[in-house]
């Protein structure tokens, strides 16, 4: 979790929470000072370690002396608020290594944890080279999987086709997979982005929610996204690593823009992307081609006994597992408010019939079964369901 501290008369005597986790302080005359780690001044220092915010410290903290890894100032008072405070954000960690040996900065964000980093991966999980295509032409001319080098491939990652994301060999390592649009939406979601703007296409969505997903405001171009108040405050760190074309070839929008796949496709020639803009602090989402190169963050799989996967018992009677029998036993167990319609085909199979309408934004999805189970999606996610 991310706080805005508040100085009355600009002093405190002391603040029992890490200044990692500040990401705007704002002091008596009313001078606002921007985060994330809000830098050096006069009126407060960094110490070398940090300690976790203590469980149940009362908006108004008070403390008679310094301890380590907080926020120390002279004076006598400080008053504290989260932006979110029902929103979990835990601490990075380094646990997760690719096949190639590199090792990447997680966080978790509501119930998702995310790469804190873009992938930097040259093999597929299996160990077979991904083809590095370094003349444009090679590039526009590509069916399958390659990756590119735009800049400095240890701090913006390397930018790979969309063939690549889905190859059968396996990109994300091993516990892990590139996020699909809808796992991209229930991101934005819980940053803050209501459902009729998440369901947009085309278009920057959810004001500030760019910003929280943002890092290195020194890695940026200046505008609307660096000016947000709550820039960088997630630490999901996004870095303006820019894309390579698929007409030309060309690399485009370094230090500016930064673009991610989804696994999600719309049509055979394109897939759903995210991207954040320096001149705007929401999210765009749309599609592109699959041959564009773009960067790639990984989302941790979930755990077994939270994946409620059913595993269909067939029989001669009844070869695809769907008898009312077996689907009585399964629907607790498989079915739940809000989950999303990747999960349900994991869990169920794929429908006999899917009924799509779209209004105001906002998509919504009948799933017809065999012996007549019905799902009801709105905007990518299990609303209620029928037998």
């Amino acid at each position: 979790m991310f706080y805005s501290v508040f100085l009355q008369n600009d002093t405190c005597d002391q603040m029992a929470i890490p200044t990692e986790k500040i990401h705007r302080l704002v002091l008596g005359n009313g001078e606002e000072i921007i985060g994330p780690g809000v830098p050096n001044r006069r009126y407060y220092r960094y110490l070398d370690t940090f300690v976790e915010f203590p469980s149940g410290t009362p908006d108004s903290l008070r403390a008679n002396r310094p301890a380590p890894g907080t926020v120390s100032v002279m004076g006598k008072r400080a008053a504290l608020a989260s932006d979110n405070p029902a929103l979990d954000i835990s601490e990075q960690r380094l646990d997760v290594v690719d096949v190639d040996g590199n090792t990447y900065r997680t966080i978790k964000i509501g119930s998702q944890t995310w790469m804190a980093e873009n992938l930097r991966v040259t093999r597929y999980r299996d160990g077979t080279p991904i083809p590095l295509l370094a003349h444009n032409k090679d590039w526009t001319g590509a069916q399958t999987g390659a990756m590119a080098v735009y800049n400095q491939k240890d701090t913006y990652g390397l930018l790979y086709n969309w063939y690549a994301v889905t190859d059968p060999r396996g990109l994300a390592p091993d516990g892990w997979h590139i996020p699909s649009d809808a796992e991209w939406t229930a991101l934005e979601q819980t940053l803050g982005m209501n459902v009729f703007e998440a369901q947009r296409t085309g278009a920057y969505r959810g004001n500030g929610v760019g910003g929280k997903l943002s890092g290195a405001r020194e890695h940026w171009e200046h505008g609307e996204l660096t000016e947000d108040h709550q820039f960088a405050s997630t630490a999901f760190s996004a870095l303006p690593g820019g894309f390579r074309g698929y007409l030309s070839g060309s690399f485009s929008g370094w230090g500016n823009s930064a673009f991610f796949w989804s696994s999600t496709a719309i049509h055979a020639g394109s897939a759903f992307y995210r991207s954040l803009n320096s001149k705007h602090s929401g999210v765009y989402r749309d599609h592109a081609s699959k041959q564009v190169g773009l960067a790639i963050r990984c989302i941790k799989d979930l755990p077994e006994d939270d994946d409620k996967i059913y595993s269909a018992q067939r029989t001669a009677d009844d070869p695809q597992g769907y008898a009312p029998s077996a689907m009585k036993g399964i629907v607790s167990a498989t079915l739940w408010r809000g989950m999303t319609t990747e999960r349900a085909r994991r869990s169920l199979g794929e429908p006999e019939k899917i009924n799509r309408t779209e209004y105001n934004f906002t998509i919504y999805e009948r799933w017809v079964y065999r012996q007549g189970r019905t799902l009801f999606f709105e905007s990518g996610q299990l609303n209620s369901w029928e037998d």
